[in-house]
């Protein structure tokens, strides 16, 4: 599994298992970084519906 977090310091970018921080932040919901953080991999949209539920239920 790739690290949580990795900076690369000759490109100066950031990536989150493996996919560049900037990308997830123009393309993805905060719901779905955070999985990929817990998880090691994207949500599918149904796992996206649930994980929204389960936080607001907290």
């Amino acid at each position: 599994m790739e690290p949580i977090s990795r900076i690369d310091v000759t490109e100066g970018r950031l990536y989150f298992r493996g996919i560049d921080a900037t990308e997830l932040a123009a393309k993805r919901k905060f719901e779905d970084v955070f999985h990929l953080l817990v998880t090691g991999r994207l949500p599918s949209p149904r796992e996206a519906r649930a994980m929204v539920r389960e936080m607001i239920d907290a």
